[in-house]
């Protein structure tokens, strides 16, 4: 439990901090990643589904982090073989908003690989991902996690617009931009509002 509490507040730390320039978390993360990640192969079978799901999304999470500071993919390629065994527990019928969160996550991880990659799967992916969280995450049920997953659609939407002929995708970016900006008001949410304004 120990490494669990561990990975779960570097990956906290980390999140909190990601706008922050220079901030560094993935050398603290990566000894605790191989800790938790015997304990979850040694738990298969000993934890109940609904902990073991709860234990991957969170190595899912520090997996994802690390591979985007450290320019790594092979551990966001591992996050997202976490992110779809999670869903298999988390499915939208049993834990809507965990799945939705889920979703979002996997979208995360799978633009973030796209982007590092020549074709547009990944990114195709991502975009599916951030579609499907959409479904549980609505403007009138959680407001703010809708813009987030919002903007987030849009970025997926701008990389695949920019690698691809016509405007098609770049539209459908700015749509889910502006939808954003319903929820990331100025006073509201400063910094989102601030970043969806810059995309």
């Amino acid at each position: 439990m120990k490494q669990i509490l561990g990975l779960l507040t570097q990956s906290r730390i980390a999140a909190l901090t990601v706008d922050q320039s220079g901030h560094y978390v993935a050398d603290k993360l990566a000894p605790l990643i191989a800790q938790v990640r015997a304990l979850v192969e040694n738990r298969v079978g000993v934890w109940n589904p609904e902990t073991l799901a709860g234990v991957r999304f969170s190595l899912a999470n520090a997996l994802q982090i690390d591979g985007e500071q450290s320019g790594k993919n092979e551990p966001l390629e591992e996050s997202i073989a976490l992110y779809r065994k999670v869903l298999d527990e988390r499915t939208h019928a049993r834990a809507p908003l965990d799945w939705a969160r889920t979703q979002m996550n996997l979208g995360n991880a799978l633009k973030t690989l796209g982007e590092r990659e020549s074709g547009t799967a990944r990114l195709e992916e991502a975009v599916t991902a951030f579609r499907d969280a959409l479904q549980e995450f609505t403007r009138g049920r959680v407001p703010l996690d809708w813009a987030m997953t919002q903007m987030n659609l849009g970025n997926a939407l701008e990389r695949l617009g920019e690698r691809e002929g016509g405007t098609a995708r770049l539209e459908e970016a700015v749509t889910a931009y502006r939808d954003a900006l319903k929820e990331y008001t100025r006073a509201r949410a400063p910094l989102q509002w601030a970043m969806t304004q810059t995309n």
